[in-house]
Parts: C-alpha cells; sequence; structure tokens
C-alpha cells in the first residue's frame, strides 16, 4: 500500500466558470489489474457519476497513457474530485484529489460593454424617476 495519503495528481483547472465542460486528467498510469473509481462531491453535497476514459498508450509505452474525465460544472459552488485506485493482486490503493471552484462573479465577466451601458443608463433613468416623484434628494446618490 501507498504510504503517501495522496499518491498521485489529479490534474483540472482550479476555477472554472458555471456551464464550462472541462477535462480533469488522473495522472497514474493504465495498467492491466487496476481499477480506477471516481467521486465528485458537488456543493450540495451529492455524489455525481463520472465515466472515465483511457487514452491511447505513446508508442506502445503503456506508462504514457492516463485516465481521463471531461466534466460539466452546472452550478456555483466548490467541487471536490476524489479518485481512488486498486492495484491488483496485492491490492494496494492509491489516492489523489483536486478541488475545482465555481465562483458566482465568473458568469458576468465575459458581459459585452452594450450590456454594460444598458444597465448603466437603466440605473440614470431610475435615478431621475425617483428625483421627479420624490424630493430633490436622491435616493441613489
Amino acid at each position: 500500500m501507498a504510504a503517501e495519503a495522496f499518491a498521485f495528481d489529479v490534474m483540472a483547472p482550479s476555477i472554472v466558470k458555471k456551464g464550462d465542460s472541462v477535462r480533469v486528467t488522473i495522472n497514474y498510469p493504465v495498467a492491466s489489474g487496476t481499477t480506477t473509481e471516481v467521486y465528485i462531491l458537488d456543493p450540495s453535497g451529492r455524489l455525481l457519476p463520472v465515466e472515465i476514459k483511457v487514452s491511447t498508450a505513446v508508442g506502445g509505452r503503456t506508462a504514457l497513457s492516463l485516465s481521463y474525465f471531461d466534466f460539466n460544472f452546472g452550478s456555483n459552488g466548490t467541487y471536490i474530485v476524489m479518485v481512488y485506485i486498486e492495484v491488483a493482486p496485492t491490492p494496494d490503493i492509491y489516492t489523489g484529489s483536486c478541488i475545482i471552484n465555481v465562483p458566482s462573479w465568473l458568469d458576468n465577466i465575459d458581459a459585452p460593454v452594450s450590456d454594460i451601458n444598458k444597465h448603466a443608463t437603466e440605473i440614470s433613468r431610475l435615478r431621475t424617476t425617483v428625483k421627479k416623484h420624490g424630493s430633490d434628494r436622491s435616493i441613489l446618490g
């Protein structure tokens, strides 16, 4: 059994935009007798199913192949990816994990300038309406 708590890397971007699909790689060589299981804990605490794919061996070297999966992050919050690999016949058990954040502020980062101008115009109209119907003091500044 591996002496380390986390014996291999699980690689993915640390920050992802909601709705984006991201490839998560499991940096452990694919070989006969290995069983890989992936668990994703979503922000609400549910375990989500994952289908693992295997890249082809490079130049006939199985040590240059790896497992991966593509995952679409559908909601904001923090996702925890945990990977469990069992190697027969002993069995040796190895684990890996990573954390992926899907912040809500990233949803509006690609907003067109025209949308920002529309919001500014709407706020200006709101100020004018408050001044006309109320006193000379504006509640919005």
